[in-house]
């Protein structure tokens, strides 16, 4: 009985419409893009294959920094860890400073301190475990 009070009311509902009045409308196509790359994420990652291929960092370490670059919040804190370290370091090519006696980070040549970053791996790691245990990056990954 309920069955057919089902299919009678489904009958009714749909006996005016006819299938010309469907149109079928696709959603607009929406080109998904990931962020661009910044310099120092790339040179990070490249100082991280380099190491890796040296020995001098497990893959699981390796694995842990490339995931965590993804994060806007860790790359950021990675690096204003390695502009601090380049400050204070002292090396022969002195930090690019604005006129008001900022860092300019957009002069700093990335690609060519990958041997700094490689030193600056483990501090890095090391990182990478305090916003884990604050609960800002993945838990899963860290």
């Amino acid at each position: 009985m309920r069955s057919i009070v089902l299919a009678l009311a489904l009958v009714i509902c749909f006996a005016g419409t006819s299938t010309a009045q469907v149109e079928v409308v696709d959603p607009p196509a929406v080109e998904m893009k990931l962020p661009a790359k910044t310099a120092f994420q790339v040179a990070l990652v490249d100082a991280v294959k380099t190491a890796r291929k040296k020995g001098e960092m497990s893959a699981r370490q390796a694995l842990k920094v490339r995931i965590a670059m993804l994060s806007p919040a860790f790359q950021k804190r990675a690096e204003d860890l390695a502009v601090t370290q380049m400050a204070f370091a002292g090396g022969d090519d002195p930090v690019p400073m604005t006129a008001d006696g900022k860092v300019d980070r957009a002069s700093i040549d990335w690609a060519g301190l990958s041997a700094f970053l490689e030193k600056l791996l483990p501090f890095i790691l090391q990182l990478l475990d305090m916003f884990a245990a604050t609960g800002l990056v993945m838990r899963g990954v860290a």
